[in-house]
């Protein structure tokens, strides 16, 4: 068990990681300046610095005096947000610890309806609904519909599972680090966001995904609520292929080492087989397309290969080889 509690407890801590985003960081300080209801709780912000490059210290210094000492300011030199994230946990003293990130506009009523939540429920965590705001129209290349469709969830931080509340039900529902909460002793009893998985090979992404697949696997009580809102700025870069191509491999990799389920499976060449047998079948789909000079399609297709590819690096990362 960690121990992080902090005897000066307040209602609630909002933490925000940032790395070279100054500008984007100021939408998200005005929508948190904006909270209505705000003065029925007691609550801070917790702005951690990534050892950015650009003028982020200046920016979160400056909204000190707009929140009334309820700011503070962490440099936290390690590069990697779990680095981030772990210090302010640390430092928090919420009861509650809120979570969003710097390019993110959060609701204004986004602080109350957390601790409604939480208070209502008596729940561990709370995954809120992530709408992404596009600076432009979707390139055509990108199929949004229909059976060959590839996933926008977590490349545009999407996150949408209807209108009604609901407990969490699988690793599909579990939180995004967009707007996600947690009481504090979840991390007392289960540990702070990983940094590495698998013999010490360093974490990829998705340390929000693991913490919370760590409390579904010990079966906490986590829900859905799809009135805490925040509207996710998707930048123009990850409109472009080559950026599709690296995250989805990555997407892959961190699916294998978040939830491995080692044991379920039966092996050949350090990986399961089914990734095999669906690395051969996506394969034959995506040349089939390119023959028939659909190059939408077929770039979809090279998608949930790449991501195939790294879930198959991921599982011979974590070390774990059961050939038949």
């Amino acid at each position: 068990m960690t121990n992080i509690t902090n005897s000066r407890a307040i209602d609630i801590s909002v933490i925000i990681c940032t790395y070279n985003r100054c500008e984007s960081l100021k939408q998200t300080l005005n929508s948190l300046f904006a909270q209505k209801d705000i003065n029925q709780f007691t609550y801070e912000i917790i702005v951690v610095d990534n050892n950015s490059k650009d003028n982020t210290k200046e920016v979160a210094e400056s909204y000190k005096q707009h929140f009334n000492g309820r700011l503070q300011y962490m440099f936290e030199p390690r590069q990697g947000k779990s680095y981030a994230l772990n210090s302010a946990i640390t430092k928090a003293r919420g009861e509650i610890l809120a979570f969003t990130d710097d390019d993110a506009i959060v609701d204004s009523h986004w602080i109350s309806s957390i601790i409604e939540v939480f208070q209502r429920t008596g729940c561990m965590a709370i995954a809120g609904k992530i709408i992404p705001v596009y600076p432009s129209e979707l390139p055509r290349w990108i199929v949004q519909e229909g059976p060959h469709s590839a996933s926008l969830d977590g490349i545009f931080c999407f996150f949408d599972r209807g209108n009604e509340e609901r407990e969490c039900r699988g690793i599909e529902d579990l939180p995004y680090g967009a707007n996600m909460a947690f009481r504090k002793i979840a991390f007392e009893k289960y540990g702070l966001f990983k940094t590495t998985l698998g013999r010490n090979k360093k974490l990829t992404t998705g340390e929000d995904i693991e913490f919370a697949y760590r409390l579904f696997k010990n079966k906490e009580r986590m829900v859905y609520a799809p009135n805490i809102i925040v509207n996710h700025m998707v930048d123009e870069k990850r409109l472009r292929k080559d950026y599709f191509r690296k995250w989805y491999f990555y997407s892959g990799l961190s699916h294998a080492q978040i939830a491995p389920d080692l044991e379920r499976f039966e092996y050949w060449f350090g990986v399961p087989r089914y990734l095999l047998r669906q690395l051969v079948s996506n394969s034959v789909a995506w040349l089939s397309w390119i023959l028939r000079f659909n190059g939408r399609i077929a770039f979809s297709k090279e998608l949930k290969i790449r991501r195939i590819l790294g879930q198959m690096c991921g599982y011979r990362k974590l070390g774990t080889v059961k050939n038949v």
